[in-house]
């Protein structure tokens, strides 16, 4: 997120080399890497036992205060697992070079000009759009301003829905409609009516150690990191319609 950088990016980076040296592949391939970065969690190497695969998700964590307190407890961690019989519990799989060389993901502080991007190349890669509709809606909202996913129903090129849909679809989160959510009127009242309105989201519930929240744009990381620290715990997302979450909102807090 471009918050700064210590010894936990450091090990971030030393993780990456390490599983790919484990895997034969970086954590992360293909398109979309930003959001793959962001968003997903490295696939758990299969070919490794659970104690390897453990240090492994933790040095990666997308929260750095989740990581080892310094690269040298990330080696004390592995040294430690060294000896185990279960370190590689299978063969590990043969990779074949493409020979195409990927460009590094470079993530500025406060980069907000990505956020339509992003929106545009996942709603792509669902095929809700095509590629002459995505360059127009660009070149509206450039000119008008507002959010990418407003021009574009505005426009009619696609429903709140389709776009919600998608974005459930391609970032591999559940999408709810919102009727007959299970609440719980704690969580939801301990937001402010600001960020809920502005924001276009809900918190819901407890789901184990997490909180559940509806959202309207899954892509908006800033908010998900402050529902992280307000609540003091991790945040599952569902995907919703701001229309669905602006009702759910308005039945809450009353505001219009």
């Amino acid at each position: 997120m471009g918050d700064g950088h210590g010894p936990q990016s450091d090990q971030y980076s030393l993780a990456t080399v390490i599983y790919e040296l484990l895997a034969g592949t970086p954590p992360f391939t293909g398109k979309d890497l930003m959001s793959q970065i962001q968003l997903e969690c490295p696939p758990a190497l299969l070919h490794l036992g659970e104690s390897l695969n453990r240090i492994l998700q933790k040095a990666l964590s997308k929260k750095p205060e989740k990581r080892f307190k310094s690269c040298e407890a990330l080696y004390i961690a592995l040294d430690a697992i060294a000896g185990d019989e279960d370190i590689a519990v299978g063969p590990a799989p043969s990779v074949q070079s493409s020979g195409e060389i990927e460009d590094t993901v470079v993530m500025k502080r406060a980069d907000t000009s990505m956020l339509p991007l992003r929106l545009g190349m996942l709603l792509l890669k669902a095929g809700t759009l095509s590629p002459e509709q995505l360059e127009e809606a660009l070149e509206i909202q450039h000119s008008s301003g507002g959010r990418l996913g407003a021009v574009l129903v505005k426009a009619g090129m696609c429903t709140e829905e389709d776009i919600a849909k998608a974005l459930s679809h391609q970032l591999k989160l559940p999408y709810s409609e919102l009727d007959g959510e299970p609440m719980e009127r704690e969580i939801t009242e301990m937001l402010t009516v600001r960020l809920a309105v502005e924001r276009q989201c809900i918190p819901l519930r407890h789901d184990g150690d997490a909180i559940v929240v509806a959202m309207a744009d899954p892509l908006d990381l800033n908010t998900i990191n402050e529902l992280e620290s307000t609540f003091d715990a991790p945040v599952t997302v569902l995907v919703a319609t701001g229309t669905a979450v602006h009702r759910v909102t308005s039945q809450i807090y009353g505001a219009s």
